[in-house]
Parts: structure tokens; C-alpha cells; sequence
């Protein structure tokens, strides 16, 4: 035929027909044919296709340069021509290869031009397939809200128009961020609704998939029975459909949950099938020796024979490599998932040694105020009645007294378990200098003999600050009870006297600066880099006192304000220093 456009239409229809049929180095010659001849019929509409077909095949290939050389051209002629269907079809494939590269800021950057591209269009699939390539790449990142926001759209859209497999596969993908985020039982409602889709669409590929993690999920979840089920349903599908590398892994998945039931036999039993099957798919060594078997032959026969052996043995090697790819992947995902198990196991062991030493440490200092209380109420039960008034106000008193203290290590502990779960809300409000020093000083007025040691030094010109009153005074509670519980005693027989403890207000540069100076008995250098540790205490107590929350507390506090706090000490015996900065604006 020597009209060229009929001829580049024909080359791009046979480019189509390759393409399907999976010859994807024929395909490519047929569309570049088509290309030249559209370009010399000056149809620039079709040579955009033709370059956004070209690279589609090569990012199917792993060809990523040529792929981004052809889709970028297939955009600037697109955009030429206001072509907005194909525009989003050419952006959505750049983000696709961006995405393989993992560079995902360009990716994100082409997946939204494409959703732009696709509602200029009103093209509802292009749409979709905009929404669903956003939702996957929020996924990669771990920003799990917009990408199930994403999925939302693109699920809406595909129900919309009757794309069964579409909707089956975002419900699948939103499974997996679920199940990504240990939310299991909402991951399974999504598998189980892409189940259903995928029976209704015979899509046996896709049954694979789903059987395959309802299994793994309900063994998460320790549903053993159910997990060998839905495991068993994917290894049939794995094993009609030719899926070695699956089938190995279903292997593998009954083998543990065979495990966790306590049947042995079986699980040694799948065990060892997946050995076998792992060999036979990745042994090179057998498929070299089948190339080389096959080698042999071709060279007895004769010309024509040999050809087509040749040509054989060239796809054999495609194979290999292809075959060598998958391995490479999966040592990869395997590689990963170690890596992630062995993560897993030290914040499980981390876990455990904190409930461990919670347990310790509280069962420790509750001990001393139960014992009070209950020696308190059992002299004030067997006495009652002859027991002086001032001597049974003072065993009250010790059951008041060691009741708020327990009271007082159950919330720090509650607040320590709220403050690694929820972010500390920051509630500013206008408060002037000396009614902070005041309502510090009121926090230690049950206890006179403390109040009076808290020396204070301030400006006597008083300032409006807007500041987060109720964090600032648990910040100075937690660093002054330190300072006054920490300090020793001064003098001698009955001329001892507890040291004074010194806090200083000054507000410069548009920060709240507080001192707290104390002659207590110091900190060894060796224990300040932990000082702000969960539990931890410094070496030289000789008795422990508190649970050891309260510099952590602070640290939280002063952190959840953007403030800063430092802790200074020469040693052992030489007092302690707290410098803490809070930023604020003076109303």
C-alpha cells in the first residue's frame, strides 16, 4: 500500500496485536514504524500515541530512560494539541516510571497532572487510574489518610462505571494499608470484599491474591483454622495457574501456621515441599544444564532444525533472566522481611524489658505506702477506742498521705502511657509573670517545711505572657520536687536544716527563662546523657525514691512547647542546675 498514514495505521494495529500477544521487542519495531510514517503524514495526534505506547513497553521491559525519552515526547506533543485524554494516559505512565525508579516527588508531581489532565478530559477511568496511582504512592510514603482518601475516589469512580476488577484490586490495596498499620480486622473486611468482586469477575489471578492474604492476615491474627483454609483455597489456584514462586510461599505460610497448631507432621510435611520447590525454581544450574542439552541437539541436526533451535534457546535465556530477576527480587523481599522481623523482635524485647521493669519498679514503691496504710488502718481498727484523738488524726493523716502518693505514680504513669499514644494539645492562654511564681509557690503549700525552702528571684516589673499555664507548672512541680527531695540535710544533731532551693523568672528575647539551682547531692557526669530516661535514676541515690518519671515528664512538656531544657552538675554532692527555656510573646 503506498499511502503512508494507512500503512501507519496498519503498523500501529499489528504493534497493538504484538503487544497482547506478549512479544514486546516485535511490538516496539511495529509502533516505531508507525511513528515515522504518522510523522510524515503530519498526524501529530497519532505519533503521541504511538510515543506513549512506545513507553509503556519499555517500562514493561524495565527500560526506564528509554521510557521517560518516549513519554515526554508523547506529552509535549499532547500538550500541543490540547489533547487532554491522552495527555492523562502519558502522565499517568511517567508517574508509573518514576515510581519503578523510586523517585517519588516526580512521581507524585505527573500522578497529579495527570488527575488534572483526566478531569479536563471528564474521562471517569482516567480518573480512576489517577486516583489509584496517588493512592498507591501515599502508601509507599506511609501517608496512609490521603491514600485511603485516594482509594476512596478512585473505588467511588470504577463503582460507578461497572469496573469490577478495578474496584477489587483498590479494595485489595486498601486491605494492605490497614493490615500495614496492624488494623487487621479492618483489613480483612477489604480483602474479603475484594474476594467477592473477584468471584463475580473470574479473575482466578486475582482469587490467587486474595485467598493468599485473608490466609496470612487470620494468621496475624492467630485464626489458625481459618488461615489454613483460605491458604489451602491459594495454593489451588498457585498450582492450576502455573505460579511456582507462590505456590513455594503458600508452602512455606501452612508450614507455620501447621506449626502453631501443633501439628508437626504437616508443618514438616509443607516444609519440605517448599524446599523442593524453591530448588526447582531457582536452581540456574538445571536450566543451564536443559540450554546446554538442548544445544547439543540443535548442532546434529540441519540447517533449518538448527534455527529453530537457536531461536529457542534464545528465549530459553530470556527465560533464565527473567527467572534470575524474580530471584533477585525475592532475596530482595525476603532480605526486607528480616530485616523488618528483626526490628519487630527488639521492640518486642524493648516491650517487654519496660513492662519488666514497670512491674519491678512499681511493685517496689507501692510496697512501703501499703505497708503504712495498712499498719495505719489496723491500729486505728484495734485501738479505735482507747487511741488518743491527735494520735488517730496522725494515722489518718499517713493513710491520706500515702494513698496521694500512690495516687501520684499512677499518674505519672498514666500520663507517660497518654504522651507516647496522643500528641500533648497546647493550650496558651494570658498569664502574668508573678501569677505563675504564685501559683508555682501554692503547689507546695500542704507541705510548709518545702514552700519555705523555695527561695524565689524575679522581675519586679510584672509582664503579660501567652503561654501554656497548666504545662508550665507541671514542668516546675516535676524539676523543684526533684530539687527538694534531692537535697541533703545541713548541720549536725538537732541543728539540721535542709538546703534552700533557688528558682529564677526572667523573660528575654521572647523566651520564658527558668532557673532552678539546688545544694542537693549532684548528678555523676556519667549519668546526665541519661537523665531524661523512662525510670531511670542517678547512681549515686542510695535509696529509690519515685518511679523516675518525673525528668521525662519534663522533657515531653518543654519539648511539646518548642522549649529547650538543659541539666548541669560538677559531681556528686555539688548541687544540681536546670536551665529551661519555653518560648512565648509578652502580651
Amino acid at each position: 500500500i503506498d499511502d503512508s498514514l494507512e500503512r501507519a495505521q496498519l503498523y500501529h494495529t499489528v504493534g497493538e496485536g504484538l503487544h497482547f500477544a506478549g512479544k514486546s521487542a516485535e511490538a516496539l519495531n511495529a509502533y516505531r514504524q508507525a511513528a515515522t510514517r504518522f510523522a510524515k503524514a503530519k498526524d501529530a495526534g497519532n505519533v503521541a500515541a504511538c510515543y506513549t505506547a512506545l513507553g509503556t513497553l519499555h517500562l514493561e521491559r524495565n527500560q526506564h530512560d528509554q521510557a521517560l525519552s518516549a513519554l515526554l515526547k508523547a506529552c509535549q506533543l499532547a500538550s500541543a494539541l490540547n489533547n487532554h485524554p491522552l495527555l492523562a494516559d502519558s502522565y499517568h505512565k511517567l508517574a508509573a516510571v518514576y515510581y519503578e525508579q523510586d523517585l517519588l516527588d516526580q512521581s507524585l508531581t505527573y500522578a497529579h497532572k495527570s488527575l488534572e489532565a483526566a478531569q479536563l478530559a471528564s474521562a471517569d477511568p482516567a480518573i480512576a487510574n489517577a486516583y489509584n496511582m496517588l493512592g498507591v504512592l501515599n502508601k509507599y510514603m506511609a501517608h496512609y489518610e490521603q491514600a485511603l482518601q485516594f482509594y476512596t475516589e478512585a473505588l467511588h469512580i470504577r463503582r460507578t462505571y461497572g469496573d469490577i476488577e478495578g474496584e477489587a484490586d483498590i479494595q485489595h490495596n486498601i486491605g494492605l494499608i490497614y493490615e500495614g498499620r496492624e488494623q487487621y480486622k479492618e483489613a480483612l473486611h477489604h480483602y474479603a470484599q475484594a474476594l467477592a468482586l473477584r468471584k463475580e469477575s473470574e479473575d482466578t489471578r486475582g482469587l490467587l491474591r486474595s485467598y493468599a492474604v485473608l490466609g496470612t492476615t487470620h494468621a496475624k491474627l492467630h485464626s489458625y483454622d481459618l488461615a489454613n483454609r483460605y491458604l489451602k483455597r491459594a495454593l489451588g489456584f498457585a498450582q492450576n495457574n502455573g505460579e511456582k514462586l507462590m505456590e513455594a510461599n503458600l508452602y512455606r505460610e501452612l508450614a507455620e501456621v501447621y506449626a502453631q497448631l501443633g501439628d508437626y507432621e504437616h508443618a514438616f510435611g509443607y516444609q519440605r515441599r517448599f524446599a523442593e520447590l524453591h530448588h526447582l525454581v531457582f536452581s540456574k544450574t538445571r536450566i543451564d544444564s536443559f540450554a546446554e542439552a538442548q544445544a547439543k541437539h540443535a548442532a546434529t541436526q540441519d540447517e533449518r532444525r538448527a534455527e529453530r533451535y537457536r531461536v529457542r534457546m534464545v528465549a530459553l535465556e530470556k527465560e533464565v533472566t527473567a527467572i534470575n530477576h524474580e530471584l533477585d527480587i525475592a532475596l530482595a523481599q525476603e532480605a526486607d522481611v528480616a530485616i523488618q522481623l528483626k526490628a519487630a523482635q527488639q521492640r518486642e524485647k524493648a516491650l517487654n524489658g519496660l513492662k519488666s521493669k514497670i512491674i519491678r519498679i512499681v511493685s517496689h514503691e507501692f510496697r512501703t505506702p501499703l505497708a503504712i496504710v495498712s499498719n495505719a488502718a489496723y491500729m486505728l481498727e484495734r485501738f479505735a477506742e482507747q487511741m488518743p484523738a491527735e494520735k488517730s488524726a496522725e494515722n489518718h493523716a499517713r493513710i491520706s498521705a500515702s494513698v496521694d502518693y500512690m495516687k501520684g505514680l499512677l499518674d505519672d504513669i498514666c500520663w507517660i502511657d497518654t504522651a507516647t499514644r496522643e500528641a500533648i494539645r497546647v493550650q496558651p492562654v494570658t498569664v502574668s509573670l508573678h501569677q505563675l511564681a504564685a501559683a508555682m509557690l501554692d503547689q507546695f503549700v500542704d507541705s510548709a517545711e518545702n514552700s519555705d525552702r523555695i527561695q524565689l528571684a524575679m522581675p519586679q516589673t510584672d509582664l503579660q505572657l501567652v503561654v501554656d499555664d497548666g504545662l508550665v507548672q507541671q514542668i516546675l512541680y516535676h524539676t523543684i520536687s526533684n530539687a527538694l527531695k534531692f537535697s541533703q540535710s545541713i548541720g549536725k544533731g538537732n541543728f539540721t536544716a535542709a538546703p534552700p532551693v533557688k528558682v529564677t523568672f526572667h523573660h528575654k528575647d521572647g523566651q520564658l527563662l527558668i532557673l532552678i539551682k539546688d545544694q542537693g547531692i549532684g548528678i555523676p557526669q556519667n549519668d546526665l546523657p541519661r537523665i531524661f530516661d523512662l525510670f531511670y535514676q542517678a547512681s549515686n541515690i542510695e535509696e529509690r525514691r519515685g518511679l523516675g518519671l518525673g525528668l521525662a515528664i519534663t522533657d515531653n512538656l518543654v519539648t511539646a512547647l518548642n522549649g529547650n531544657i538543659r541539666i548541669n552538675s560538677d559531681g556528686v554532692g555539688q548541687g544540681t542546675t536546670v536551665f529551661i527555656a519555653i518560648p512565648c510573646r509578652v502580651k
